[in-house]
């Protein structure tokens, strides 16, 4: 773990006391401790909004609990001017600046003061990820409406690893130790909506569960409210297990069972980061997107097309289109805010789009 903490106003005689708050462990047990103490004088400028970190995606190892991600990146600014920060602009790319997408934070900071920001999902800023090295950049272009007064801290960079990518029909196969009680298991789509929960679990037990995923990218999360995973050699808890296996496949992923309080697995269903847009030979598209409800699919001729609406879970939603020539009319105003995908299907070619109910 990584922390910093503003202890000016600890500091007595020029000296402070640190506690670490540690009690004494049984068998080879130890705290391994590295310190760092930075002072600084006066504030250099009014206004110096600045990008000090990625928190995903990051091959950085103190965020390695959240990385490989696919959900939303995260950016942490901080305010270096004597001004209050309140607005900061900014963009956002993967790889390729041409590709730059651009956000707009608003908030309250003073000196020093900072705060995760969660970039809007936008899946198109991955497209141009590849298979290989893949780079995430982050520039502020204004802070309170205007150009800081310095730029050498506006820029931050991090390299990144794409998550894995499963099917869309898994199961998990597990065995909680003696403290079942301790856990609980939750998996969340690129929303946050909740696609699975389990807790209550029974120590021991071995437990099958099936899932069948929307595509996309979705989140894993095991807690233990002890801090000791589910199998740690320092306890007589137990030893338990956690896997994701293919239906009519084998193991995809095996979870580290020493984990502490929790272990988190980000995780893409069918398709990578972005959900690429297949071969559009009928000039399909739909619009408005995003949508308060009411969408319309256009193409050149849509006679004898199949169009199909999926949500999140990957459920065919059971609606009546309005059909006409060269349109195809839906009313999700009834349906979840949240990610869908339409599917056109003409002559054995298949057309695919995501679409943003708010």
């Amino acid at each position: 773990d990584l922390a910093e903490y503003e202890i000016t106003k600890f500091i007595e005689d020029g000296k402070v006391q640190l506690d670490y708050g540690i009690t004494g462990g049984s068998g080879d047990s130890r705290y391994i401790v590295n310190n760092q103490i930075v002072t600084y004088g006066e504030k250099n400028f009014t206004l110096d909004a600045a990008v000090i970190d990625i928190s995903s995606p990051s091959n950085k190892i103190e965020h390695g609990r959240s990385n490989p991600a696919c959900v939303s990146p995260k950016v942490i600014i901080r305010n270096n001017g004597s001004d209050v920060l309140y607005s900061v602009k900014l963009n956002y790319w993967v790889n390729d600046k041409s590709n730059a997408k651009t956000a707009y934070w608003e908030g309250y900071l003073r000196f020093s003061e900072q705060v995760e920001y969660h970039l809007p999902i936008d899946n198109s800023v991955w497209t141009t990820a590849t298979s290989g090295n893949n780079t995430f950049h982050v520039e502020i272009i204004e802070a309170n409406g205007v150009t800081d007064e310095y730029a050498n801290n506006n820029v931050y960079q991090s390299a990144f690893e794409k998550p894995e990518v499963y099917p869309q029909d898994i199961y998990f196969f597990f065995r909680m130790n003696n403290a079942a009680n301790e856990n609980s298991i939750i998996v969340t789509d690129d929303w946050g909506h909740v696609v699975y929960q389990r807790d209550n679990l029974v120590a021991n037990e071995v437990v099958r569960d099936t899932l069948r995923l929307g595509i996309g990218c979705h989140q894993l999360r095991i807690e233990d409210s002890d801090d000791d995973g589910i199998a740690f050699w320092a306890n007589s808890d137990g030893n338990g297990f956690f896997r994701i296996m293919e239906v009519g496949g084998g193991v995809l992923k095996t979870l580290e069972g020493d984990f502490g309080g929790s272990s988190v697995l980000n995780f893409t269903v069918l398709h990578e980061l972005d959900v690429p847009e297949l071969e559009n030979n009928y000039g399909y598209q739909c619009y408005p997107n995003p949508t308060n409800g009411l969408l319309t699919i256009e193409g050149y001729d849509l006679s004898d097309t199949k169009s199909q609406i999926f949500n999140s879970f990957g459920q065919e939603l059971s609606l009546q289109p309005t059909l006409s020539n060269s349109q195809i009319a839906y009313d999700l105003s009834n349906e979840a805010s949240g990610m869908y995908m339409v599917r056109m299907v003409k002559n054995g070619e298949v057309w695919v789009s995501k679409v943003i109910v708010k």
